[in-house]
This record gives C-alpha cells, structure tokens and sequence, in this order.
C-alpha cells in the first residue's frame, strides 16, 4: 500500500490565499448590505419678526398725549460661559419692568451660543429698562450697538402700551486647543488602525482554514479517493480474471 505524505508546497499556499480573499469579500458583501440610518439634519430657523408694540384703538379721548411706538434693538456679546445665565437675567429683568418675552429664538453651534429675544415692555418703563438691560450686558461681556425707531403714530388715533426691545446676543467661541489641529490626522489613524487589526484578526483565522482546507482536498482527501479508486478497480480486474477462466477437463 503506497504511503500518503502530507506536505504543503508553495501553490498550496497562494489557492489558500485566494480562498481566504473570497471568503473575506463574502463577508466585506454581506456586511455592506445592512442598512444604515442617517441621522436627519434640523430645520433652519425663520426669520425674527420685529414687533412693533400692542395697540389699541383710543376712541376720541381729550387731550390725548403724543404717542411714540418705539423699536430698539440692543447687540452684545457675552463672555464662554456667560450667555444662558444673560438670557435668564434679561427674562428677570423684563418681568421686573412689567414686561414679558414675546419671541425668542437661540441657537448652539461649536460650543458656543448664539440668539434674538424680543421683549414687550410698557412704554413708561421703556428707557428704564433699555439702560439696566445694557449694564447686564456689559457685566457679562459687551454690548457693540444700540439702534432706536420712534414713529409718532399720534394721527392713527391708537395708544401704544408697550415698546419692543429686540435683544441680539452671541456667545465668544471657544480656545482653539493645539491639539484639536492634529484630531483629523489622528482620527484618521486611529481609524486605519482599527480597520487593519479588525481585518487581520479575521484573516489570519480564515488564512489558516483555508489553508488547512486545501491540504486535506489536494493532499489527503484526493490521494485517498484515487487510491480506494485504484483498489477497487485492481478487485474488479481479479474477479473478472477468476471468471473468466476455462474449466479443466480431468
């Protein structure tokens, strides 16, 4: 009986190689299937309205005063860290002045903060509150402008009740740290990284199946079935031979 010797030759490593690169692509296909969810981007905000103050019709009343609907608008920024308890502080304020918070719209982007609050603030209490609302402001950061619309609407027959204070604030930005100017490089490495030993712990396994499965086909598996072949056909051969002799006559 011819002895079976198991060895793996060069070819046997470059068939496994390429069992193992379909194997992985089979996997890489299977995995590239399963759907992802992207998170959906918010809405961009509207545009900030201006009020322009509560009127009322007055009638005929005599002696009736002037009426002023007053528009101001005051723009500031505040120090990192200062702009939520500003915005809070400015709801006191107003609410101290007989006043409320008509619309307001605030944004957070990069860290920072930034937002338009629009307050409605009776009009005797208007100027009041237009230079305590500016030392708030100065106290946590600095205001950059003060802009003021008076229209006298006295003809209309209407009383202006309330002055509308439109309040712009931003927050500073944050310190650029140093090291935030490598993150793109780094996460990129770190990425590689993790991509190439993820890889490699299911290649290497799948390297040696594979492998381990063409030597048994090439060198064991194949050798055994041509050897039973070669059995059986020499057994076939013998008693075919055995039949197919002729008696002896005695």
């Amino acid at each position: 009986m011819n002895n079976i010797i198991i060895k793996a030759k060069k070819r046997d490593f470059v068939y496994a190689g390429i069992l193992c690169v379909l194997l992985i692509v089979c996997v890489s296909l299977s995995l590239s299937a399963t759907p992802y969810l992207t998170p959906s981007l918010p809405e961009s905000m509207t545009a900030f309205g201006v009020y322009r103050g509560t009127l009322s019709n007055a009638g005929n009343a005599p002696e009736q005063k002037r009426q002023l609907d007053i528009t101001r608008t005051i723009s500031g920024i505040t120090r990192q860290g200062k702009f939520e308890s500003t915005v809070l502080d400015l709801q006191t304020l107003a609410e101290s002045y007989d006043g409320f918070l008509k619309n307001q719209i605030l944004t957070y982007r990069d860290g920072s903060w930034s937002g338009q609050t629009l307050f409605a603030i009776p009009v005797e209490n208007d100027t009041a509150f237009t230079f305590a609302a500016r030392q708030l402001i100065d106290n946590n950061g600095e205001v950059k402008y003060i802009t003021q619309q008076i229209i006298d609407v006295t003809d209309t027959g209407v009383v202006v009740k309330y002055s509308a204070i439109k309040i712009e604030l931003t927050e500073e930005p944050k310190p650029i740290d140093f090291m935030m100017q490598f993150e793109p490089a780094i996460s990129f490495l770190t990425r590689s990284w993790n991509l190439i030993s993820n890889w490699t712990i299911i290649a290497v396994p799948m390297f040696i199946i594979s492998l381990a499965i063409w030597i048994f086909a090439v060198r064991l598996a194949i050798p055994l079935i041509k050897l039973a072949y070669s059995w059986s056909l020499k057994t076939i051969r013998a008693e075919t031979g055995k039949s197919e002799e002729k008696p002896t006559v005695v």
